[in-house]
């Protein structure tokens, strides 16, 4: 039977990355990662190995299916908190943090984006950087217009989670979120803030205003693998397209 009330908890797909071992670690906190990419109950460092229970789906939709959706995978815990492969807790004070911040007793906490607060401009920037493709994204952003989603709305990083998943608001907004990941683009920043807005709901922040995953002496980044040749050239065509149906458009 599992001891404690709260997971950290992250997932790995298709050899994206190298799994990150922390630099610091608190026995309040259990480790799981969501990978198919090692056997189901080992042990990688502080991690715990879960597979990822999506049966079809690619890396993307794999990877997004534990984040987007703790209450089907994390019932037995009262609290998880989702981060990124990429990020590593390299400091005790940010457990100290976090115990506060569930403490305080609220259902969602983020991390404000350092640069954006809009979904629509979000949306733009995935475009001219190629994370997204114009024919994913631009049924999504005639769905938010006509839903009357005002700009300017809010943004989180989503690299960085706190959730008190089993809450019904919570697990109604998660649902919500994996129905239109699923339906639109495998971009998670253009949908959740829309979900916020269409329930009502007023998230809190984890860190200070200003205080992000990028400049947080608790954490620290891993860069990713490097790209191949051909993924580079892909995203280069997928860029040149995304921009010409921008200036079109414009």
């Amino acid at each position: 039977m599992n001891k404690n009330k709260y997971v950290i908890y992250t997932s790995l797909t298709g050899g994206y990355d190298e799994l990150p071992q922390y630099e610091a670690l608190d026995d309040r906190f259990d480790y799981i990662c969501f990978s198919n990419d090692y056997p189901e109950g080992s042990k990688v460092g502080q991690w715990t190995i879960c597979q990822i229970p999506l049966k079809d789906g690619n890396n993307i939709e794999l990877s997004r299916y534990a984040k987007l959706l703790p209450h089907r995978v994390l019932q037995q815990y009262e609290v998880s908190i989702w981060l990124d492969s990429n990020l590593i807790i390299r400091d005790t004070i940010l457990y100290e943090q976090l115990i506060k911040k569930i403490g305080e007793g609220y259902k969602w906490y983020g991390i404000k984006h350092p640069i954006l607060d809009c979904i629509y401009d979000d949306a733009r920037k995935c475009l001219l950087t190629a994370k997204a493709r114009y024919k994913d994204v631009k049924p999504q952003i005639y769905f938010l217009k006509t839903e009357g989603y005002p700009h300017h709305f809010g943004l989180f990083e989503n690299n960085f989670i706190v959730r008190r998943h089993n809450d019904h608001i919570i697990k109604k907004i998660d649902e919500n979120w994996w129905q239109l990941f699923s339906t639109y683009s495998k971009r998670d920043q253009l949908s959740l803030f829309y979900l916020f807005w269409k329930h009502g709901f007023s998230p809190k922040l984890i860190f200070p205003n200003g205080e992000s995953t990028h400049n947080s002496r608790f954490l620290k980044f891993i860069p990713h693998k490097q790209l191949s040749i051909k993924k580079k050239i892909k995203n280069k065509l997928i860029e040149y397209q995304n921009r010409l149906m921008l200036k079109i458009l414009d």
